[in-house]
């Protein structure tokens, strides 16, 4: 959400959340007016309520107002459910507004709940308070907005707690709600034509600068696409670096034209970066499950973020298939940002490009007539001429006849299998004939009439590019170079790869998909790790791993019994450690790489706050929770092998649990790569405790991310002295500090320095040399630990050595 209009100058704006993007904040009487909105209350019938009901009021509408006086400490009104629901969209930015007079004597806070159709009823957590600090007492009518952010999908409830006074006398003269939806627009009915390009992919293996995760399997730039594979549940397509205003009203909709397998039906996410902070929950938006259309064929979406980006757009990410770790493929054609500019003359061009020069000095400026479609009469649309690149001032230059594309492109087709007729796409004329160039491979028919790509492949064939020609009158001719494979039966993926597990849990059954004839059996190379088996007739993985394992690569074989070469693929597991809980303010870390440490004052040093305000002084962060669920992200390359334990420092007065989460090659925040320090193991002393937790086997390669969540509730603050991850210090060798020997009952006595729960063993030699057991097994204690017993030797020396 952009910076709000100042309010006027007795009130001013209460902020209550530190995002700019997700603020949610209090207006008191808000110099602009409340557009476009939707009136729940506005109470002009006298006696008739509008649905409203209330606790602890008794209502009186009169007068074109709902009067009340409140009967006790918790007078509310409610319109629940609202009727029909108000739809919000994800991500949305919902006001509620209304006129509110009461008792000058009255000095209680404002509160306003809502009821939404995920998160669940009335509760702190969905509620918006004014204080009572900010409330005006002089007894006269005034307006409050309360700008809400988490209202999910639909917004089915609003109850207004206005007072917390007995005896204060209420009216209000209406309540509005306005909604902004950023939720994505698929197929709309306009496009953007004004916009910055974020990605064309024009030219063969050139991404642009964009990027994939290692879940997106070959990646590839060819035919004007980027296209790839998802390879597990979380593929990401990642454009770094933008800087791009956002404020400026010109970049306020991001629209990509996209296509991914026919029948995929997952959900899509578009996750962005901007100055309120990285890629999470408020900077988010969802194509939910079954809403992408299942054709396979090339659709428009719109994401309209303008008013949920703050500043600049710093990253995009995109995610083709955000929960299907099954292998689909996505061809993306474009990525823009812009606006829907006014268009009198419908040409496809903005008034505000056509500059009426007579010259075309390219997209940004065409020089064509505003209020002529077609400014230099040669029969094509000026938008279309600045498309093609033709000059749309002159008759003299105008697009010609052109092979645009296919509809399978790249193309990959899979030995005696039928394949899907490939479609050309032509423009501006009629074409008289085809011709292609190499042949096709064989079984593979191109029609010299229609330019139609059909048949099925007999043979395998390497990918190559195969120049189309489209002839056209006047001996014009235009080519399109169409890359085309043709495989052999094969495995396309696994489920997970890379599998993640954690040892002692039953894993999910990891199927492969196979495409083309079905294979005859299964095998693998080197054996599974323990208490994991492979099925050789379905080639699916189950199990329950018994012990950590390092991330090894298992070839899979398909064998086809001779018809066709036996297939391999690469399945890549790791048998993960639980992290453990090891205790509080034990010995700090030795050797450590620091993730933070809050020693300049104001420098967050990269972290991120999420519902919640974060400042840095006096060495510390001190975090501060504005909303349910607050959050501290920092985006940072860790190698995992720099430690094994994270340790934490911080400070509560009360038990909320301490949750961590991490991003890592196997995927992104996820229950799977989480763990809390429990509640029972927090001290609320409001002193500093060093926590620290063993993630020894746990990670899987770099770490992308950390996240950590102070808590699940508002209100509430954590500081945090410092977080590290490494190794612990070498345990202390033990110091003998006492030792005798009773010759009458041959026994020793011998006293150290010990750690409670460690292990010890005493030696003796005779020559300092070869050292033989006395005694072995002993527990240590805290602080020192005493043996007394049989000498069991004629030995004059002993030692105490410690096990671990």
């Amino acid at each position: 959400m952009k910076t709000n209009t100042p309010l006027s100058s007795t009130m001013g704006l209460l902020v209550l959340c530190a995002s700019p993007a997700f603020a949610q904040t209090v207006e008191v009487d808000p110099v602009d007016p409340l557009t476009n909105s939707t009136t729940l209350g506005s109470w002009n019938t006298n006696g008739d309520q509008e649905g409203w009901t209330t606790n602890q009021l008794t209502p009186v509408v009169e007068g074109g107002l709902l009067k009340a006086t409140a009967e006790g400490g918790d007078p509310f009104l409610v319109l629940n459910p609202i009727d029909p629901a108000i739809p919000t969209g994800q991500p949305s930015l919902v006001v509620v507004e209304f006129e509110l007079q009461r008792s000058a004597t009255d000095v209680s806070g404002i509160q306003v709940f809502w009821d939404d159709n995920i998160a669940g009823g009335f509760a702190a957590v969905r509620s918006l308070t004014l204080p009572e600090n900010q409330v005006p007492t002089d007894g006269l009518p005034h307006v409050y907005r309360f700008n809400l952010n988490n209202v999910n999908t639909s917004l089915l409830g609003i109850r207004i707690d206005a007072s917390t006074t007995s005896g204060t006398e209420l009216e209000l003269d209406y309540v509005n709600v306005q909604v902004t939806s950023g939720s994505p627009v698929i197929d709309p009915p306009t496009l953007i034509n004004k916009f910055v390009s974020l990605g064309e992919w024009n030219t063969p293996d050139d991404f642009e600068s964009w990027t994939t995760n290692a879940q997106v399997s070959s990646p590839s730039v060819g035919s004007g696409l980027l296209s790839g594979t998802s390879s597990g549940n979380d593929p990401q397509v990642i454009l770094a670096n933008i800087d791009l205003d956002t404020d400026n009203g010109e970049n306020q909709i991001i629209e990509m034209r996209l296509r991914r397998q026919a029948s995929e039906t997952g959900r899509i996410d578009l996750f962005w970066s901007d100055e309120a902070g990285g890629y999470g929950g408020p900077r988010r938006t969802i194509i939910p499950d079954n809403a992408w259309p299942t054709d396979g064929e090339f659709h428009i979406v719109q994401f309209p973020l303008g008013e949920f980006i703050s500043g600049n757009l710093g990253n995009l990410r995109f995610d083709p298939v955000a929960n299907n770790p099954s292998a689909t493929t996505f061809d993306l054609d474009y990525v823009r940002i812009g606006i829907i500019d006014a268009d009198e003359d419908n040409d496809g061009l903005a008034n505000s490009v056509e500059t009426n020069t007579g010259t075309f000095n390219g997209p940004d400026d065409t020089g064509t007539d505003p209020n002529d479609d077609d400014s230099d009469n040669d029969n094509f649309l000026d938008g279309v001429e600045v498309t093609f690149g033709t000059d749309p001032n002159d008759a003299n230059d105008f697009p010609t006849p052109t092979l645009v594309s296919y509809s399978g492109a790249p193309a990959s087709y899979i030995v005696a299998v039928a394949i899907t007729d490939n479609l050309p796409t032509v423009a501006n004329g009629d074409p008289l004939g085809f011709s292609v160039s190499p042949p096709l491979p064989a079984g593979l028919q191109l029609d010299s009439i229609t330019g139609v790509i059909s048949g099925t492949a007999t043979t395998a064939a390497d990918s190559a590019v195969y120049t189309i020609t489209a002839n056209f009158s006047g001996d014009l001719t235009s080519t399109y170079d169409l890359t085309l494979e043709v495989l052999n039966p094969g495995i396309s993926s696994y489920q997970i790869n890379t599998a993640s597990y954690e040892v002692n849990q039953e894993v999910t059954a990891n199927s492969p998909t196979t495409f083309g004839a079905t294979p005859a059996g299964f095998s693998i190379a080197p054996p599974l790790p323990t208490g994991l088996l492979l099925d050789g007739t379905t080639g699916i993985v189950t199990g329950t791993p018994t012990e950590v394992s390092t991330l090894t690569e298992y070839t899979i074989t398909a064998n086809y019994g001779g018809n066709y070469p036996d297939a391999t693929f690469a399945l890549n597991i790791q048998i993960k450690a639980i992290p453990v809980f090891i205790g509080s303010d034990n010995a700090p870390l030795s050797s450590f790489t620091s993730l933070a440490e809050w020693e300049t004052e104001g420098d967050l040093e990269g972290w991120t706050p999420a519902r919640a305000t974060a400042t840095v002084a006096n060495g510390f962060l001190n975090f501060a929770a504005t909303g349910a669920d607050p959050q501290l992200f920092k985006n940072a390359i860790v190698d995992s092998s720099q430690g094994e334990i994270l340790e934490i420092r911080l400070r509560q007065n009360d038990s909320e649990r301490f949750q961590l989460f991490w991003a890592d090659a196997s995927g992104g925040f996820a229950g799977g790569r989480s763990f809390a320090i429990p509640s029972t193991e927090i001290i609320p002393d409001g002193e500093f405790h060093v926590y620290q937790v063993d993630m020894t086997g746990v990670f899987v390669g770099e770490i992308s991310s950390f996240r950590f969540d102070p808590g699940d509730i508002a209100g509430r603050t954590v500081d945090i002295d410092y977080i590290r991850l490494g190794t612990p210090a070498p345990p202390a060798a033990p110091v003998v500090s006492a030792f005798s020997y009773d010759a009458i009952f041959d026994e020793i006595s011998i006293t150290w320095s010990s750690d409670s729960g460690a292990t010890y063993r005493i030696e003796s030699s005779s020559d300092l040399d070869t050292w033989i057991e006395v005694v072995d097994g002993l527990q240590g204690e805290n602080g020192s630990t005493t043996y007394l017993g049989p000498d069991n030797t004629t030995d004059r020396f002993f030692r105490v050595v410690r096990k671990d």
